[in-house]
């Protein structure tokens, strides 16, 4: 199992308790003994990924809203296996509080076959990443098949599609600013030539 650590880093596919990208991959298309090009490859499209996923997250902090800095937060949970070699099971914890976030967002939508895709894809992420799965195929098979890995790629197009489907407010003030009553503007009456108190009336 601990062939692929050397000084604390996961460096091959074939330690199954890696979830990360890459390695995961190579296990699912059974080229995990085919590294050196396979690797660097999907370490390239892993960067590519973040890229995106940072594009994505500056998109979010400009909303400035409550909701929307939770799905931040979501976004940078899921993109941890782009980033981190090791990946281990135990970093998977976050799934459940993404899953819960996505079928809020499946409750509040609107169109329905929109609201179809995105609980198709929960469901079938909480299915991979459920213990019960785990007690039936057995620990090996639950690593090495990355069960964790795909119920965590599964809910990256929910957060997508929440993105695209919310407009970006303009460079303005926060959305907080916006809802607050503005004062009414007030006019003194003007004053009428010849009318008493006014300045024609006294000269």
């Amino acid at each position: 199992m601990f062939r692929g650590l050397v000084a604390g880093q996961v460096l091959t596919p074939y330690d199954t308790n890696s979830q990360y990208l890459p390695h995961a991959a190579l296990r699912l298309i059974g080229r995990a003994y085919h590294m050196p090009a396979d690797l660097e490859l999907l370490k390239w499209f892993c960067v590519s990924l973040a890229a995106v996923d940072g594009l994505a997250l500056n998109r979010f902090a400009r909303k400035r809203t409550a909701d929307e800095a939770a799905w931040a937060f979501a976004l940078v949970l899921l993109s941890l296996p782009l980033l981190l070699h090791t990946s281990w099971p135990h970093y998977f914890v976050y799934l459940p509080f993404v899953q819960m976030l996505g079928l809020i967002d499946v409750q509040r939508e609107r169109r329905a076959w929109i609201g179809a895709v995105k609980l198709g894809l929960v469901v079938i992420s909480i299915a991979l990443g459920h213990m019960a799965l785990m007690r039936v195929i057995g620990w090996d098979a639950f690593t090495r098949h990355a069960c964790l890995f795909l119920s965590n790629m599964l809910l990256l197009p929910v957060v997508y599609m929440h993105l695209w489907q919310s407009r970006a407010p303009s460079d303005g003030p926060p959305p907080d600013e916006l809802r607050k009553e503005r004062p009414r503007a007030t006019t003194a009456p003007l004053a009428t030539a010849g009318a008493p108190g006014s300045a024609g009336a006294r000269s």
